[in-house]
């Protein structure tokens, strides 16, 4: 009996392990992805750089929508097409941050990558290990990412650097929160799942959504309390 249960112990752990390394190498690729984009951009020929930035906004409004699109019905995609969805999510992230990437030097954007890679790697670490329902506060730290969009909105009017400064730091922090949240989420929902693996793949995909939303939230926050040039 000991054996048996110690078996379907560790067959229980590999699969989770699979699990969450399918659902950290689509953020990993969907982040590079983007980093490529945006980087791509910026050393573009002067015209086509100018054009890419100005549609950054429109860009940035799409990824709204679609982001939403990909919540919403990747349930019922096919795995192919949830694919897509994800890596033209990521294409066109990267296009709606070219522009504001352009405004720090590379030392500053690798700075901010390094350090937020850090960060997210202890949080998620603590989310699979911890003992403790974060349930609570994941809610909390939701609430504080809407209160973070709505704060930083007003800001634009003010344009006070000391507001943008806290915004940052509680932006960091929050999403830090959220990473942690999110991986214990993810763990949880691994048991939950039925064995089908189309199904099991399109769970990957939108929990890699979720972390990839944490981590480029936490870089850009993280970018955001460095120099500009």
């Amino acid at each position: 009996m000991y054996s048996l249960k110690t078996s379907s112990r560790n067959t229980a752990d590999t699969g989770l392990q699979k699990f969450l390394m399918g659902i950290y190498s689509y953020m990993a690729l969907g982040l590079g992805l983007t980093g490529v984009v945006g980087f791509a951009i910026n050393v573009a020929p002067p015209g086509i750089r100018h054009f890419f930035h100005s549609i950054s906004p429109i860009v940035g409004f799409l990824t709204l929508g679609l982001v939403w699109i990909m919540g919403s019905r990747i349930g019922q995609a096919t795995v192919q097409r949830a694919q897509t969805l994800f890596w033209v999510y990521a294409a066109l992230v990267g296009v709606s941050l070219a522009g504001f990437l352009s405004q720090f030097s590379i030392h500053a954007i690798s700075r901010a990558f390094f350090v937020t890679s850090f960060m997210f790697g202890g949080a998620s670490a603590f989310g699979y290990l911890t003992k403790k329902d974060l349930t609570r506060m994941g809610s909390f730290l939701i609430m504080g990412a809407l209160g973070l969009v709505i704060a930083s909105v007003i800001n634009i009017f003010l344009a006070s650097s000391i507001t943008d400064f806290a915004i940052s730091i509680l932006g960091v922090i929050v999403f830090t929160g959220l990473a942690a949240y999110d991986t214990q989420a993810l763990k949880d929902l691994y048991f939950r799942l039925p064995l089908d693996t189309s199904i099991r793949e399109r769970a990957s995909i939108l929990g890699a959504l979720n972390l990839y939303l944490d981590v480029l939230n936490m870089f850009l926050y993280m970018l955001r309390l460095g120099d500009r040039d």
